[in-house]
């Protein structure tokens, strides 16, 4: 069960990702976030990606201790009036 192994795991391969370079590639398909679309189901970047509309150009992001303070921040706001992911 992939969710599992993502709770376990999930901030060493995070960590993993931007720390060893040469397999950052490899290890970015592994990677789960939380998203303006997806609040209680984490989604790999790739389904992001689908998932942006044809006018947004950029992945946004916000790192915070949790979903609802995530939610809080004015940044996420303007993105959610251009119903960006």
């Amino acid at each position: 069960d992939y969710d599992k192994f993502w709770e376990n795991f999930g901030k060493n391969l995070k960590l993993g990702c931007i720390e060893d370079h040469p397999n950052h590639k490899r290890i970015a398909p592994l990677l789960r976030f939380f998203s303006s679309q997806s609040e209680a189901e984490l989604i790999s970047l790739d389904e992001y990606v689908e998932n942006m509309k044809a006018d947004q150009k950029d992945i946004y992001y916000i790192a915070a201790d949790s979903v609802a303070s995530a939610r809080n921040t004015p940044f996420l706001e303007k993105l959610l009036a251009k119903d960006f992911e």
